[in-house]
């Protein structure tokens, strides 16, 4: 959902069509349809499209597979392969970066940037307002799922949930 209200206007916007793919991949991946192998492929269509359309999806991807083993178990013939995709997938990603994504792992845009920020009050501060300025949705999205998890003691799940977006504000 984040970045769709931009799509019109920068149709290059390639995470956020990875991210949809990635929505009906996860919709596949929970789907009692997934015993059907016309299922099977489109799942594994939408999971190779969604890696392969900004690096940034396989930590999405990623998450959402772990979300579904956490509600169901292991389910070794179905994850199993998910799961080598997807480390195939980042495999060939990070072996065939184009010369602007290097650039961009080489410099990065914010020189301070470090994972110890989301320790610090005054980062965490500053990004919550950056939110709330553009991203408002997300906020309460996010605000939700936690109430929602806690309510349900999902706490495993809360964890990841919790862990998910830090990675995504880490990327």
């Amino acid at each position: 959902l984040i970045g769709q209200l931009w799509l019109y206007f920068t149709p290059m916007y390639e995470i956020c069509y990875g991210g949809a793919l990635a929505l009906v991949f996860y919709g596949l991946l929970t789907s009692p349809k997934i015993e059907d192998d016309k299922w099977k492929l489109a799942m594994v269509v939408c999971l190779w499209f969604a890696l392969t359309s900004h690096l940034e999806n396989t930590v999405v991807l990623f998450y959402l597979i772990l979300f579904d083993i956490l509600e169901r178990k292991f389910i070794r013939p179905l994850h199993l392969p998910v799961l080598i995709i997807l480390f195939i997938g980042i495999g060939i990603e990070l072996l065939t970066l184009s010369s602007y994504e290097l650039s961009n792992l080489e410099n990065p845009f914010d020189e301070d940037a470090s994972f110890l920020n989301l320790f610090k009050p005054d980062y965490l501060l500053a990004l919550f307002k950056l939110f709330l300025n553009y991203y408002p949705e997300i906020l309460i999205f996010n605000a939700f799922s936690i109430l929602f998890l806690a309510v349900k003691s999902k706490w495993k799940t809360l964890v990841v949930f919790i862990g998910a977006n830090a990675s995504l504000i880490l990327a």
